[in-house]
């Protein structure tokens, strides 16, 4: 039994409000919940962009690695110097094209808008 005075003291199934203490651990685990959800939130976002980007310059990437494969020589794929993209913009391209051991197989390394990409392209036309 306390020892206080018994106007102070107040059963637990008699209070009808939560203490102060109780209420500010509540807040900071909401508000710890809320901050996690919002960077969660923010980094997927931004995940989401840098995809869309890449995606793009692939499709980009991809485009200017079929018409420089199609070309009717390697001096032609050489003289490429921009591209005309479905969308309309135009992007420059810096092409340089090596033979491999293979007498149908290429390097071929392509600097577009300060990206470069490299990989290897088969022709049987070149020679």
């Amino acid at each position: 039994m306390p020892t206080c005075c018994p106007e102070f003291c107040v059963k637990r199934k008699n209070r009808k409000a939560f203490s102060l203490i109780e209420v500010i651990v509540a807040l900071a685990i909401f508000s710890i919940a809320a901050v996690t959800l919002t960077i969660s939130m923010a980094n997927g976002l931004l995940c989401r962009r840098n995809v869309a980007n890449r995606n793009a310059h692939h499709l980009e990437y991809t485009l200017a690695a079929h018409i420089i494969q199609n070309s009717a020589s390697i001096d032609d794929a050489i003289r490429i110097s921009s591209l005309t993209l479905p969308d309309g913009k135009v992007t420059s391209l810096a092409i340089a094209i090596t033979p491999t051991d293979q007498e149908d197989l290429f390097f071929l390394e392509i600097t577009m808008d300060g990206i470069q990409y490299k990989s290897l392209i088969a022709n049987r036309n070149w020679q």
